[in-house]
């Protein structure tokens, strides 16, 4: 075996340990914000002490006040600086769409300066061609990855009048439904809601799972009854000469050969001969 190919051999349990915890990173965004907010009213505490003790404004809060006024100052720059990499190079300009698609899911009023919320589109569209399929004797399956995760589950979720025989298979990965919503906005999607997509008004989901990484940055699990783990990476092993097995991450489902066989099997399940996809 070559060097370069044994260096990388080496290195592969590493990359993908850290690929795992980086994944986690998102999970614990409520700590790291409760951890800045107790250092934030620790310092003001202190510098409140300070002045009210001796009646003059400690040296280190002028610092942090310097400091304070620099790091509002170099935001507008950086934001120029980060809108021109996205416009060079496809990977920033990739996370900067992925930041605005998730923005703009709420309405005008959330992001006034954004442009209409294209959910207020996307979800009736949705709606009118899973009623379609119904109507004209299909059985629809929603494979939805990411954000498509969060307009199928809108869709489905709007009261509407339809047969009580109307279902649908829904297949989500790579969700952030549990892992950024239910987190951000637990007012909106939460348990509740996702229980009542099975037993709610409108169009019931008969058959719901749920694929997900370990390495998976954004998605994650979003019911254990509908959640299925997948193996990431799929192999420990790898034949000599060959890539070494990948790391699923956010984008890796599309290759999964695994979850393809079980969208199949459920689609055989559910006599399905049409898929809309989120």
């Amino acid at each position: 075996m070559p060097d370069w190919q044994a260096r990388m051999v080496k290195g592969w349990p590493g990359r993908v340990a850290r690929a795992r915890r980086l994944a986690r990173v998102p999970r614990d965004l409520d700590l790291l914000l409760t951890a800045f907010m107790v250092v934030g009213v620790v310092l003001f505490a202190w510098i409140q002490s300070r002045i009210r003790l001796s009646g003059d404004t400690p040296t280190n809060a002028n610092w942090l006040t310097t400091a304070c006024a620099a790091v509002a100052m170099a935001l507008p720059p950086a934001l120029i600086v980060l809108l021109q990499r996205g416009w060079r190079d496809a990977r920033h300009r990739r996370t900067i769409g992925v930041l605005w698609d998730v923005s703009t899911f709420w309405p005008r009023r959330s992001h006034p300066l954004a442009p209409p919320s294209y959910a207020e589109r996307a979800v009736p569209e949705l709606q009118r061609r899973l009623w379609w399929l119904h109507d004209n004797g299909g059985v629809p399956l929603v494979a939805a990855h990411s954000q498509g995760s969060v307009l199928a589950v809108a869709a489905l979720a709007q009261p509407c009048s339809r047969p009580a025989h109307d279902r649908v298979t829904l297949v989500t990965f790579g969700s952030p439904l549990r892992t950024l919503y239910a987190w951000g906005f637990p007012a909106y999607f939460n348990d509740a809601l996702f229980e009542r997509l099975a037993d709610g008004p409108g169009i019931k989901v008969c058959r719901w799972r749920n694929f997900h990484y370990r390495t998976d940055f954004i998605g994650g699990p979003v019911r254990d009854r509908v959640d299925v783990p997948l193996p990431d990476p799929p192999a420990s092993r790898f034949l000599y000469g060959q890539p070494l097995p990948r790391v699923g991450g956010h984008t890796g489902f599309w290759e999964d050969e695994n979850m393809r066989e079980q969208i199949a099997r459920l689609a055989k399940a559910a006599g399905t001969d049409a898929v809309t996809r989120g």
